[in-house]
């Protein structure tokens, strides 16, 4: 499987499921039969056999299934990418794609100005002498601004980045 790289894989994957699929289908259509209807085959012993044969070729896409799962786990948990002088593996960097850049993107976001500015308004309503408000933000703008540019712009980075890994990284074997 060493050959085989992380691309070739992840097109096998979807065939492999469209196959099991289709056998499934046929040991549906063979597994049984009506004695008024009789077999769809010669007989019922050659039914039988096509049934077992059908059944032992979709465990066997079951195996290889697993295996190149495993495989393709193991090598998205041991390959190290870099992305913008950040080092994580493929399986790091695809929770961060899918999954935390989101729930970073709603940390940062949530540094506004908003509930502040809502008190103001509604504060100035009733000061009569006069009195100057202003915001006060507890967090560095800078940062926050840098956190959410860097989250936006993260998602095609990492899409480009993996593509080309997946392109000319081997599996690893298990």
């Amino acid at each position: 499987m060493s050959s085989q790289k992380i691309i070739d894989v992840l097109k096998e994957l979807p065939l492999i499921k469209k196959k099991i699929a289709g056998k499934v289908e046929l040991i549906q259509k063979y597994a049984s039969y009506g004695s008024h209807v009789g077999p769809a085959f010669k007989d019922e012993g050659e039914q039988r056999q096509e049934v077992s044969q059908l059944i032992q070729s979709a465990s066997d896409l079951v195996d290889r299934y697993s295996k190149l799962k495993l495989a393709l786990s193991a090598t998205n948990n041991t390959t190290i990418v870099d992305i913008d002088g950040v080092s994580h593996t493929i399986s790091e960097w695809m929770t961060f794609r899918n999954e935390t850049a989101t729930l970073n993107k709603s940390i940062y976001s949530a540094l506004t100005t908003r509930n502040a500015e809502n008190d103001i308004r509604n504060t100035q309503v009733n000061l009569a002498d006069g009195q100057q408000i202003g915001i006060v933000r507890c967090f560095d703008e800078k940062s926050r601004n840098t956190n959410l540019e860097f989250t936006s712009e993260i998602h095609s980075k990492i899409d480009a980045t993996l593509e080309r890994v997946n392109a000319t990284t081997d599996m690893v074997e298990v």
